[in-house]
């Protein structure tokens, strides 16, 4: 069974790093909705919301991690390392 959870975790992560990488500059850059968030601002919900769940399960895996601020110009670059 955590063989199986383990592989469907990292198909996830995967697949939150091609979504990452296909969406275009053009449309990375954008500005955010007038409700909800942009793009930058989704991927590091992402990231932030792993981190209060490994903090709560497992504190000693984010002793290397930080938060992203939410109003910070992010990159796909910093993205991409965060969401590793």
């Amino acid at each position: 069974m955590n063989d199986q959870l383990f592989e469907t975790w990292q198909i996830h992560c995967r697949i939150n790093l091609y979504v990452l990488e296909s969406i275009s500059s053009e449309a990375f850059r954008a500005d955010e909705p007038a409700k909800g968030r942009g793009f930058a601002g989704m991927f590091a919900h992402i990231h932030n919301t792993r981190l209060m769940w490994l903090e709560v399960s497992a504190p000693e895996l984010t002793k290397s991690l930080k938060k992203l601020d939410k109003d910070a110009k992010l990159d796909k670059a910093s993205l991409k390392k965060a969401l590793a």
